[in-house]
């Protein structure tokens, strides 16, 4: 039987590998885990496999909103006989992928690597994945399995790129292809939930997309007597010559799939400065604690800005505590970093 363990979104920034610095922060006494800024969704679903916990998930970013649903909302799916023949057969669309246009090669993030500002697809294939989305639009799980398909055609989730992981050329997929992809993903998926309501899934469990800002305003209920976490889309410190890694998943990817352009409100931080950040930040856990919140985990690396000092100020002037601050260290792709979580109560 597969294990939930291991889902997965590929999204970039996800935390799965932090879960076993993450657990221990989690109150026992608390019923509920309320995850702001979702991600890659695998840590709260590891609290509410291991820990038994009720879990609340909210991110601004639509493919991953579509994946949570597909495992805690959408309903199972007990018939697939005739789905792969629905699939492959499906009403072609000049919908976002299409209007992407032809493939052009641009500058990667080191040289070689063969990144692509446009979807390097055929127009046969952009039709295709259009024709899916428009056709499955109700169906968050069948949009999820494209975004998981679409994801092995990019560089680390971060920006298209002209070749697979299996070294095949993007263009080369056949329809036949993308299809078998899709279904595999569709029935994984499938699995999953299958999985969830074994373990307990009920009616509690929530997926927002709600400006983190706005969750206890419009949410307080969800708040009460729950464990809190947080690891925004915090601005790198050091600027570097493309798009916020974040952009591809959350603006590209989730336009493809609800065939809607997203705006994505949260990145404004990349035009903010650190002390307009770290107050805004701050105000999170305030509002999240005395909306009755026991608990707010608040995560950021050495690799982002602001400082940590300059958020645990803004944090103590708001007379919370910082009950606990754990900090460990990672390799990263190039580089080591500090990951840190502040532990805040009032």
């Amino acid at each position: 039987m597969k294990s939930l363990k291991s889902f997965s979104s590929s999204y970039f920034g996800a935390q799965g590998r932090f879960w076993q610095h993450i657990k221990p922060l989690i109150r026992q006494d608390t019923p509920r885990y309320f995850d702001y800024t979702m991600g890659g969704f695998s840590n709260p679903l590891k609290a509410f496999d291991e820990l038994g916990k009720e879990i609340i998930v909210n991110d601004m970013c639509q493919y991953v909103v579509l994946g949570a649903k597909s495992l805690l909302e959408y309903p199972l799916d007990t018939n697939l006989n005739l789905l792969h023949s629905q699939i492959l057969n499906i009403k072609r669309h000049h919908g976002i992928l299409s209007q992407l246009g032809d493939a052009r090669i641009s500058k990667g993030i080191e040289e070689g690597k063969n990144i692509c500002l446009y979807a390097p697809f055929t127009t046969e294939q952009r039709e295709f994945i259009d024709g899916v989305c428009l056709e499955f639009q109700n169906n968050p799980r069948m949009l999820f399995a494209v975004g998981k398909v679409l994801i092995n055609f990019t560089f680390r989730g971060v920006s298209w790129c002209n070749k697979t992981a299996q070294n095949k050329k993007s263009s080369e997929y056949t329809i036949k292809e993308l299809t078998d992809t899709i279904y595999h993903w569709y029935v994984k998926l499938n699995e999953f939930r299958d999985l969830v309501i074994m373990k307990g899934l009920n009616l509690s469990h929530r997926v927002l997309s709600c400006d983190a800002q706005k969750l206890s305003q419009e949410y307080p209920a969800l708040h009460e007597n729950a464990t809190l976490y947080a690891d925004p889309a915090w601005p790198w410190k050091v600027k570097y010559d493309l798009p916020n890694p974040y952009f591809f998943v959350a603006r590209d990817l989730s336009s493809i799939l609800l065939q809607k352009q997203q705006d994505i409100g949260q990145l404004r931080w990349d035009t903010m400065t650190n002390d307009e950040i770290a107050d805004e930040a701050s105000t999170w856990v305030l509002n999240a604690l005395n909306a009755g919140g026991k608990r707010f985990i608040l995560n950021t690396q050495s690799t982002n800005r602001p400082e940590v000092s300059l958020l645990e100020q803004y944090i103590q002037q708001k007379n919370i505590n910082v009950v606990n601050k754990i900090v460990q260290t990672f390799s990263g792709t190039h580089n080591s970093f500090d990951e840190t979580w502040l532990v805040c109560e009032k």
